[in-house]
């Protein structure tokens, strides 16, 4: 059994840490920016529901960051991860204007579906994205929208 706060576990907080400070460096950059692109606030383990990074931006809007070295579909980092975004969308402090944002260190398959579903903005209905979604993306879909998502009733 791997002891509590172990390699693994520093590992974990030393990305999430490279990933705060990839913001506050944004933030102390000068550079002229749109204000949704300006960063005026980083929170690391934030007291919300997507808790590893949340970083407030120039146009008040936020973004809720899950950083993960590594992400498996068969995990129960997997379901905890979808059911921190659901829970995030459901508070009422949440604006439409926020983002939900997943931070991957290693590359994998999995990593590079979600990625590229991002070929799939702009669409006008829900038909239309999922004709854009490839097998592997539809598959991966199904593990997103099935677990955590619509509950006990739906299956």
């Amino acid at each position: 059994m791997p002891e509590t706060g172990g390699p693994a576990n520093q590992a974990g907080i030393f990305f999430q840490n490279t990933i705060s400070a990839l913001y506050m460096g944004r933030m102390t950059d000068l550079r002229p920016r749109a204000r949704r692109d300006r960063v005026t606030h980083v929170r690391v383990e934030a007291p919300e529901a997507v808790d590893d990074i949340s970083v407030r931006m120039g146009d008040n809007s936020r973004l809720f960051i899950q950083a993960k070295r590594a992400i498996d579909v068969v995990s129960d980092s997997w379901v905890r991860l979808w059911t921190q975004y659901q829970n995030q969308l459901l508070r009422a402090s949440t604006s439409s204007d926020d983002r939900l944002v997943l931070v991957c260190g290693e590359h994998s398959r999995v990593a590079a579906d979600l990625m590229e579903c991002r070929r799939t903005a702009g669409v006008v209905d829900q038909n239309e994205y999922f004709e854009r979604l490839t097998h592997a993306q539809r598959v991966l879909f199904g593990k997103i929208s099935c677990e955590p998502w619509l509950g006990e009733k739906a299956r």
